[in-house]
């Protein structure tokens, strides 16, 4: 249990507000996903020994930076295993979940998932995301791509006001003005916010926000 005590504290020093409840909640979704894992291959072998920083702190990164506000709809695309959804699910409890996943038996696992935990706040999207109608306050995109593709779908998905987060890395950073062309042209900016020293040791070192321009205006009147 030394990696989840490691987990609470990280999320102590930087002052992440989470439910009483959020770590026994996660301690039962790590177990689920050793289960479940190479039946629907939801995270790799090696993955699993390191997942509450690698992947239980690094799901919460968005916290730092954005807070998921009640009431607000949020779309997780490609779900997967359910990081960082299941994850961010159990942390804002208040906020609307959508999982969207369109491999089988990864879904088959959200739902069960999701039942098992009690997260009423979360709904399964069994579908490619280009098949959704709604649009969200956030969409979230971590290990999902390409990111040619995700990004200009994520776009048409979020709300006036809405956002659009990727938990980036080195390989994404160095190709920064690239993607704040691509995203131009798509009439959408790119805010970069990096993690802090000691936040995680983990690959990725930012958080990037694809926000539409008429957004931008606004928010930096």
């Amino acid at each position: 249990m030394i990696q989840r005590d490691k987990a609470i504290s990280i999320c102590n020093k930087f002052n992440i507000t989470l439910p009483s409840d959020f770590w026994n909640v996660m301690r039962q979704y790590v177990s689920l996903l050793r289960e479940n894992s190479k039946k629907a291959r939801l995270i790799a072998p090696l993955e699993i020994e390191k997942i509450w920083e690698r992947h239980i702190i690094d799901s919460l990164s968005i916290l730092l930076f954005y807070e998921i506000g009640d009431g607000d709809a949020i779309l997780d695309y490609g779900s997967g295993g359910g990081l960082p959804g299941i994850v961010l699910a159990a942390a804002r409890k208040k906020a609307h979940f959508t999982l969207a996943e369109s491999v089988g038996k990864k879904a088959e696992f959200l739902r069960m998932a999701a039942k098992v935990l009690e997260l009423d706040n979360v709904f399964i999207f069994a579908d490619r995301v280009q098949h959704i109608h709604n649009k969200f306050n956030l969409i979230t995109i971590r290990a999902t791509g390409p990111l040619t593709k995700t990004i200009p779908d994520a776009i048409k998905h979020i709300l006036p006001d809405g956002k659009v987060a990727i938990w980036a890395g080195p390989k994404f950073l160095s190709k920064i003005e690239y993607w704040n062309n691509f995203c131009a042209k798509r009439k959408s900016t790119i805010e970069v916010e990096f993690y802090p020293d000691r936040w995680s040791e983990t690959h990725r070192l930012a958080m990037a926000f694809v926000v539409p321009m008429k957004n931008r205006k606004i928010a930096d009147k």
